[in-house]
């Protein structure tokens, strides 16, 4: 069978071990194979004392028994990823119960919440926190020292570890954008100050549960009139982005303008084409199928090919501050080019195909705006590490944008190469 049969064979219904048993192979024999290469990875890191035998035992374990399900279920076991505390945790939450590993997960596979756990061994919910927390704080304070991180975006990273794990101990789960829920240092002054308390007095409402909604009705003050001063306190900073985006307006309505004068077509496009959207076969390499299908949509060819460049292409990741190590992988850009025109000059027009060096400058421009966007919203969408990753991620997608605007006519060069 071909990754194409098999793909065809998936979106047609049938599950993993059905086709298994028609071809006369186990269930057990699929995951031995899916998981081979993780399992020899795995004794790697206990030889090199990263793990203990036991942890490789279980992480392999938990692999084993989730694509057993997926295949058999066709789907992945709900939360598969997200439900499991990592095990670097499980083995220092079992010792301050009292009970094993195994106890443990077994334990919570079958209802029980890690506060409830604690309670019944007489411990509190805020000694398992600090513990867990204790080897994270040595941590992240080495990063203040080396010059990583500031104190305060580590004060807002611990603060932000405390409550995630209090809150999923207590509630059985991580909270919803466990990452986000923290409010960056730098607003507090804005906030309190619309509010009429003190930066101080504003923390420890917050920390009483008391949500910002509620302490702004409280004061007569509407949660809009906040956002309002936070964005503008931003965008008085941001100017220089906010031109760079404008100087660009007509860029970002080219695509769509060809659309609209059916120069191109509108095609089903998946719009989110990075390189881990692509289930690859572990032995191979080969792309088996592409995942992540919830931004399918209307729209052009153009849009996946451009955010195949934006991601690949890159000599850096799209949040390194540092704008001096950017640049145009020109060779992959010429390998991306080569294998999406073998599969695609069959159907793109010649005005697709002349656009697909501007569809790199387009996509990148329009994940910038996302970010700068988000920046100015108070980080409300995209998941941040620190106050400012979404004002970095904007700023090096911005620096990328110019980067591949003076690679233009190389880049037209290779595609023409390919034609």
């Amino acid at each position: 069978m071909t990754p194409h049969d098999l793909h065809e064979a998936l979106r047609s219904g049938e599950t993993i071990a059905q086709l298994s048993q028609e071809k006369g192979v186990s269930v057990d024999s699929l995951v031995t194979e899916v998981t081979a290469i993780r399992s020899v990875q795995l004794q790697k890191e206990v030889s090199a004392g990263k793990l203990t035998q036991e942890q490789a035992n279980q992480i392999l374990s938990n692999l084993q028994n989730g694509f057993t399900y997926w295949f058999n279920n066709g789907k992945p076991p709900e939360d598969w990823h997200d439900r499991a505390i990592a095990d670097d945790h499980i083995e220092q939450l079992a010792s301050q119960l009292g009970i094993t590993p195994g106890q443990l997960q077994d334990d919570m596979k079958s209802g029980e919440t890690i506060a409830q756990l604690a309670q019944e061994k007489g411990i509190s919910v805020d000694n398992l926190v600090t513990n867990l927390t204790t080897k994270r704080i040595a941590q992240i304070q080495q990063e203040v020292t080396d010059g990583k991180l500031t104190q305060d975006q580590a004060n807002l990273i611990l603060a932000n570890l405390q409550k995630g794990y209090t809150a999923w101990f207590t509630n059985g789960k991580p909270p919803d954008g466990w990452s986000d829920r923290t409010v960056a240092d730098e607003h507090l002054e804005v906030l309190a100050n619309q509010l009429g308390i003190t930066p101080g007095q504003l923390k420890d409402d917050l920390k009483s549960s008391d949500t910002l909604e509620q302490l702004a009705q409280e004061k007569g003050v509407s949660v809009n009139t906040l956002v309002t001063e936070i964005t503008a306190n931003r965008a008085a900073e941001l100017q220089p982005e906010i031109d760079f985006a404008l100087a660009r307006a007509a860029d970002c309505a080219r695509i769509t303008g060809l659309i609209a004068a059916g120069t191109i077509p509108e095609r089903v496009t998946h719009n989110d084409t990075k390189l881990n959207n692509v289930l690859l076969d572990d032995v191979t390499a080969e792309g088996v199928c592409v995942i992540d299908l919830d931004t399918t949509m209307p729209g052009s060819a153009l849009y996946d090919f451009g955010d195949m460049v934006r991601t690949a292409v890159p000599s850096t990741r799209e949040d390194n501050p540092d704008l001096g190590k950017l640049d145009v992988r020109l060779d992959r850009f010429e390998s991306l080019v080569g294998g999406y025109l073998d599969s695609a000059r069959s159907f793109l027009n010649q005005a697709e195909v002349d656009h697909l060096p501007f569809a790199g400058i387009l996509l990148t421009l329009e994940c910038g705006i996302r970010f700068l966007t988000d920046y100015l919203q108070g980080d409300v969408y995209f998941k941040i590490k620190h106050p400012a990753h979404n004002l970095d991620r904007c700023r090096n997608q911005f620096a990328f944008v110019a980067v591949l605007e003076g690679k233009l006519s190389a880049m037209e060069t290779i595609v023409k190469s390919h034609c």
